[in-house]
């Protein structure tokens, strides 16, 4: 298991010093626009998966497609520096630099075949230097035995990824499919079963059967449906590991927003998930509330705000009784 109890973003974007103390099993990160939620997350991915530095070129963390020889000048000045206390009580940090090589450094000297290949690579006239806990780290491909970190990012909702027919196809595989078609209702309650189906070009595709219809792709039914999917599919992919979501109520009527609650923390039971999200809508933090309202100490909601002395984003915590009680003096947490 490697979930986290504390986060501190030491150098990452605009959130320089952000120090989050308590981190429960599931989160909410809320704040103004422009005030680091997405950041957040962003660097929490990083850190959760400091063993492998080329999830520094990810477009969603680079939030472009052009390509870039330093990764890191896209996220901060100099150094990453992120730091984080696992739920087993022990610190870690991690810091990447990036060291410039040969200028002169072209794939012209390769053969036709390797300079097909190189287009395929990040481009790279540079040093990535990893440093795990203070230590020089030398990646060695994909580690194992490393609990997951999924982040769900607000691009591309509508859409089901050959990543997602892989998640659903695990979880029919272990017999869970029924609990997919039932989660399902409580954005359409015809819905009678799932399947995968493949169009005349042979590209696969969800699909779902409604009640005396025909089946028809996950997306007609809207972004609804395929977040709910997705989210299911992401908490089974990060079992006893960490799920990160942004702008979690995107695609949720707000009449169905408690009972999303509801399964989200179903799922993180479930799975034995470490749930984080950020949210813009104060109606999803207060169905929030309303589930965890006998169980506060499993919820924390982070407010972000921006320092008038510093400008720096600081963060005050809600969790427990200060949840509920900022609830009941009406105090802003969004």
């Amino acid at each position: 298991m490697a979930q986290l109890s504390s986060f501190k973003a030491v150098h990452y974007r605009c959130i320089d010093g952000l120090f989050l103390p308590h981190l429960s099993k599931l989160n909410l990160i809320t704040g103004i626009n422009g005030v680091g939620k997405t950041a957040l997350i962003e660097a929490m991915w990083l850190f959760a998966g400091r063993y492998n530095p080329s999830l520094l070129f990810n477009v969603n963390v680079q939030r472009t497609l052009s390509p870039h020889f330093n990764p890191i000048s896209r996220l901060t000045d100099g150094e990453l520096e992120l730091h984080g206390v696992e739920d087993d009580g022990n610190p870690h940090t991690a810091k990447f630099h990036y060291e410039k090589i040969d200028d002169t450094f072209s794939t012209k000297m390769f053969t036709s075949e390797l300079q097909e290949a190189t287009k395929k690579m990040p481009p790279v006239q540079g040093i990535i230097h990893t440093y795990l806990d203070g230590e020089r780290h030398e990646s060695q491909g994909q580690q194992t035995g490393r609990a997951s970190c999924i982040i769900e990012a607000t691009k591309f909702l509508d859409e089901m990824s050959d990543e997602y027919i892989q998640r659903y196809s695990a979880l029919v595989r272990k017999g869970r499919k029924k609990e997919l078609v039932k989660a399902m209702k409580v954005i359409a309650e015809n819905i009678e079963d799932m399947e995968i189906l493949a169009t005349e070009s042979k590209s696969l595709y969800l699909s779902v059967v409604i009640k005396d219809g025909k089946p028809q792709p996950l997306h007609d039914l809207g972004g609804g449906a395929v977040k709910l999917v997705r989210l299911l599919l992401d908490f089974s992919a990060s079992q006893d590991g960490i799920l990160l979501s942004d702008e979690l109520e995107n695609g949720f009527h707000y009449t169905v927003q408690r009972e999303i609650w509801n399964k989200a923390r179903q799922w993180t039971n479930q799975w034995n998930v470490q749930f984080v999200a950020t949210t813009h809508s104060g109606e999803f933090i207060d169905a929030a509330i309303d589930t965890f309202a006998d169980d506060a100490d499993n919820l924390s909601i982070h407010k972000l705000f921006r320092d008038e002395k510093s400008g720096r984003t600081k963060v005050t915590t809600f969790t427990g009784e200060t949840l509920l009680g900022a609830r009941d003096l009406n105090l802003e947490v969004r």
